[in-house]
């Protein structure tokens, strides 16, 4: 109950910025159900600390725009836990099938999920940058 009146305060409340905040949530759900597959394929893969760390982004940015658009934090995870529910039944709960995610929501997806790993190179940067000129104090 509590869940549906999150997502029915969402829907209300964002109206105007319907698209972009429904494309934040499901470019970051797909990003991370890519994640989980990958991780489940080959958990010692070097990339996927880059990946969890984009993942993260792009739920950051979903609630950032879902902040814009008047959508509390809670809704948005409402949200984000439907698409998440959606695209695990799309795939029949299987990465067996992630091809199934990948055909329908990769071309959309993608520039959006290599701007958040270039963002996550950037952070590492800033974060190494910051940390040498604290050493250097």
């Amino acid at each position: 109950m509590k869940r549906l009146l999150f997502i029915a305060v969402a829907l209300a409340t964002a109206d105007a910025h319907a698209a972009p905040l429904d494309d934040a949530i499901t470019c970051a759900t797909y990003a991370t159900m890519d994640y989980i597959c990958r991780e489940q394929r080959d958990p010692s893969d070097p990339l996927l600390g880059k990946a969890k760390f984009a993942v993260s982004i792009l739920h950051g940015r979903s609630i950032r725009v879902g902040a814009q658009a008047g959508v509390s934090k809670e809704a948005v995870g409402a949200l984000a836990s439907i698409a998440t529910d959606k695209m695990t039944k799309e795939m029949s709960r299987s990465c067996d099938n992630i091809k199934v995610l990948r055909d329908q929501y990769e071309g959309t997806c993608r520039p959006v999920m290599d701007q958040a790993y270039k963002d996550t190179l950037i952070t590492i940067d800033e974060i190494n940058e910051a940390s040498k000129k604290r050493k250097g104090r």
